[in-house]
């Protein structure tokens, strides 16, 4: 009685919604004329004025309401200005085609633009239109009350299929809409997709295409994004024709909303992956039966690669509170896998029992889920054919697992490591489960009753990232314990392959490969740098920058690279950011917008910290260091910010990590950018190579190697290879000074430039006295240039290496392979020396040329002052053995 009750009110609220939503909104005014298409507008709130063209930056448009009358045509762009603030609703009138959409978005530098819809129904409306996208703003819409509102309205009203919708970058928070379940909480969300009834006899609309990425969701007291639709829809689940399709929801971030995090509703095969949704809820009001990620009326639904955390409940008689859920009207199959699900009070998966779904819930990590559920359960599971296999579940915080008797559920191959006891029911089948902490139920007559040898079970936090301690340690009786599977989605939730050997138990399918580790390198360099965290040393401007696009927390919304660089004394590390936002306002650095740096001197990828291990904080607008063991003895640090820029700059003194450097030495080495965009606390982070984890152990780290000498290459075009260094894009600046041989009494300098046809060395020499009189030009005033272009560092040349030599007053070019195909040069004396230019096809190097590609090179001055023999050579970072292999060239990093 009690289940029958609770499954009509969900279904008779939101028939109710599906008809209040006809007539909600008002219709479109009257468009005025547009210009050509493929045309970019401009909008600026402070210096922008309605009379202008709106066509340049310099006489943009000014308000929403010019641009809400105009009717923009296929491959129009409408870019509002960085910093600006517009109030109101922005609905724009136009469509798109697939290839030449309309996109509304931002330019200029600085914070996004704001469309605040100050209390209004909803700040953004895309009503009727097609192959738009929306992207790149920050989206408000607050107000003193809580009333019907939603940051981004999407509606298809009475009309057919809406193809390409996209909805991307966006940062939406404080919607002050409802989460009241009895009255508005359905009809209003931070990102609203939905169709309402159009005229008697008008079709039902639908949405093709539907992309909602890397949106930023907070602090809104509303659904996190919700899919409605109308009567017609829910009546048609035999051909499913007026269902949305191809709805891709992709790496969002939704944290601390007022009621779930995504709901999706009539769509045919929606894919759900990559997104977070954390404290769903927690700015609720009377919320009472919400799951954080959740279908309805859906059909095939696929839910992977999400992490689920903190989902509140008001109370446990008024409360689903689930992870997932498989709701009403639901059809086919719905998969869940590879998610990280924690803390969530009213447990891990829920189903309704008027689903019509199979449902496949695989690989995936439970952690200290509850069961604060109306009924009581971790898996409220009421649909007879579900499918539970090779889970991980974790539940050490004395509140155990609780799992609904329903005839149909097979549980196999999962790992149950509680710490309390388990009722396991009677009608589920289990089979072939490991079970610690408890006993494990007599009908599993395949249980495994053992430790599961987890590499650190329990350390998981916020990030899917930080849960590489539930790997299997190698002894694991977990390992070729499992029954096999078909069908199983081909990979653990780690993306290993299935199988290696007998099926494992539980979501790591163990295997003893090493994974690839990355890798990066430091030029050695004989610059000072000052730690003032003004990156203004040479030294920086000649380094390659790393950019660290790993999300170990959220959806970052900054760019962050590093750069290192080393030498005798000193490991030197740069770090900059571009952010919109900077905060100092809490207890904990890494809380607010700072830098790590992650060093693992002796490189032994251990379990813990040891003497040879760092992390180092450096935080915004702090004099102070962080070093988690206080370890920072004569480490020198600097920050400093301007406009959205933070840089730093870090001076550790080889001394103090305990090690000696040598060029070709390996360290572990990582680093990560903490971003807090409201003065809360850290709302994502970016990391180079490892995990969230790193500030326990040193596993996941990359490898760091010190190099010699590296610059960066910047793109040129319009260089003639006439021997004269005069085109405006070189700078023949890098000095070739490095003593080899003899004593050298000349100076020579060089630049290497790039197009996607060749790279470019340029070089100028100084010398009072010019040889050219030997068999071998290496013997004469000559210089060598090196190359090794897939940077192999091999201990011999292979067929992308080259030694080309270009000899003073010498028209022949030698290479030691012969290898000249293409390459053009010419030298050209000056006034107390000689310049000179080469220019290297890519085809000849085996590569093709791309921006970030780095490839090794070296450059030598050979110097004959006398006749006969070269008296001394001089190279920029290599060896005299440069000629027979690569190990110690530098490196150039293409650049634009």
């Amino acid at each position: 009685m009690i289940l029958q009750s609770l499954a009509s009110i969900r279904r008779s609220a939101l028939l109710v919604i599906a008809a209040l939503l006809v007539g909600l909104f008002a219709t479109v005014a009257a468009p005025a004329p547009a210009a050509a298409a493929g045309t970019t507008y401009y909008v600026d709130s402070a210096s922008g004025n309605d009379t202008n063209s709106g066509t340049s930056t310099s006489a943009p448009w000014q308000s929403l309401a010019k641009v809400n009358a105009f009717t923009f045509q296929p491959g129009d762009s409408v870019l509002f200005k960085t910093g600006g603030t517009w109030t109101g609703t922005l609905k724009p009138l136009g469509s798109g085609t697939a290839a030449e959409r309309i996109t509304f978005g931002r330019y200029g530098d600085g914070p996004s633009p704001i469309l605040n819809g100050n209390g209004t129904l909803k700040a953004v409306h895309l009503y009727n239109v097609e192959y738009v996208t929306i992207r790149d703003f920050e989206i408000v819409n607050d107000a003193a009350a809580e009333a019907q509102r939603s940051g981004i309205l999407v509606e298809g009203n009475g009309v057919n299929t809406l193809d390409g919708i996209y909805i991307l970058n966006n940062n939406i928070h404080h919607i002050k809409g409802s989460s009241n379940r009895d009255t508005l909480m359905y009809l209003n969300a931070a990102i609203y997709v939905m169709t309402t009834d159009g005229p008697t006899g008008s079709p039902v609309a639908n949405f093709n295409d539907l992309r909602i990425e890397n949106n930023l969701i907070h602090d809104t007291t509303t659904i996190g994004m919700y899919m409605n639709g109308v009567a017609a829809q829910w009546n048609d689940y035999a051909t499913f024709s007026n269902w949305n399709t191809n709805v891709v929801i992709r790496n969002n971030f939704i944290s601390r909303t007022g009621a779930d995090s995504i709901v999706v509703g009539y769509a045919n095969a929606p894919l759900i992956e990559y997104n977070a949704g954390l404290d769903a809820g927690v700015n609720g009001n009377n919320y009472k039966w919400i799951a954080s990620m959740w279908s309805w009326a859906t059909n095939n639904a696929v839910f992977q690669y999400n992490e689920v955390g903190r989902t509140r409940f008001q109370n446990q008689g008024e409360s689903d509170s689930a992870a997932f859920d498989v709701d009403f009207h639901t059809w086919g199959t719905h998969i869940f896998q590879y998610n990280y699900t924690h803390n969530n009070a009213g447990g891990i998966l829920m189903t309704m029992y008027n689903s019509h779904a199979d449902i496949v819930y695989r690989y995936n990590i439970s952690q200290n889920d509850d069961h604060y559920h109306w009924n009581d359960t971790t898996f409220s599971i009421f649909t007879e054919n579900t499918q539970v296999y090779n889970n991980t579940i974790y539940s050490n915080n004395g509140q155990g697992l609780r799992i609904r008797n329903r005839v149909g559920n097979v549980y196999k191959n999962n790992i149950f490591h509680v710490s309390v006891p388990v009722n396991y029911p009677a009608s589920p089948t289990f089979s072939n489960n490991l079970y610690y902490g408890h006993t494990a139920p007599a009908s599993d007559t395949s249980a495994v009753a053992a430790d599961p040898q987890f590499v650190q079970g329990g350390a998981g936090m916020d990030g899917r990232s930080t849960v590489g301690g539930y790997k299997l340690k190698s002894t694991s009786p977990a390992i070729n314990a499992g029954a096999v599977i078909a069908s199983n989605g081909g990979k653990d939730f780690w993306g290993t392959a299935l199988y290696n050997g007998a099926p494992d138990i539980g979501a790591n399918e163990y295997t003893a490969t090493t994974a690839s580790v990355p890798r990066f390198s430091a030029a050695k360099t004989s610059a000072a740098v000052t730690a003032d965290g003004v990156l203004n040393e040479s030294v920086w401007a000649a380094s390659p920058s790393k950019a660290a696009t790993k999300a170990t927390l959220g959806v970052p919304d900054n760019a962050f690279n590093y750069r290192v660089a080393w030498d005798d004394t000193n490991l030197y590390v740069a770090l900059q950011q571009e952010d919109r936002a900077m905060f100092n306002d809490s207890a904990a650095p890494s809380d607010d917008d700072s830098f790590d740096v992650y060093i693992d001197a002796n490189n032994n990828k251990g379990s813990s910290y040891d003497t040879y291990d760092r992390q180092y904080t450096i935080r915004y607008n702090d004099t102070v260091l962080y070093e988690r063991n206080n370890r920072k003895t004569g480490v020198l640090h600097g920050v400093s910010a301007s406009g959205t820029t933070l840089s730093a700059e870090l001076v550790v003194p080889w001394s103090h990590l305990g090690v000696t450097p040598t060029p070709g030495m390996k360290i572990g080495f990582d680093a990560a950018s903490n971003d807090d965009d409201d003065g809360l606390y850290r709302e994502s982070q970016s990391m180079w190579a490892g995990t969230a984890n790193n500030w326990t152990n040193t596993s996941a780290f990359g490898e760091l190697t010190l190099n010699g000498s590296a610059l960066e290459a910047e793109a040129a075009s319009a260089i003639t290879v006439d021997g004269v260094v005069n085109e405006s894009a070189w700078n023949v600046t890098t000095p070739v000074a490095k003593t080899l041989s003899g004593t050298p009494n000349n100076t020579a300098t060089f630049d290497v430039k790039w197009d996607s046809n060749n790279l470019y060395v340029g070089f100028i020499v100084l010398d009072s006295s010019l040889k050219n009189d030997s068999a071998n030009s290496w013997e004469d005033d000559s210089v060598d240039i090196y190359l090794d272009a897939n940077y192999n560092k091999g201990s011999s040349y292979d067929s992308f290496d080259r030694q080309f030599t270009v000899g003073y007053n010498d028209p022949a070019l030698y290479e030691r392979n012969n290898r000249t195909t293409g390459v053009v040069h010419q030298i050209t004396p000056i006034a107390g020396g000689y310049q000179g230019e080469i220019a290297i096809p890519w085809t000849n190097l085996n590569v093709a040329a791309a921006q970030d590609l780095v490839i090794g090179i070296d450059v030598a001055n050979n110097d004959d002052d006398n006749g006969g023999q070269r008296d001394s050579q001089t190279m920029w970072t290599g060896t005299d053995m440069n000629w027979s292999s690569t190990v110690n060239y530098g490196e150039a990093n293409l650049k634009p």
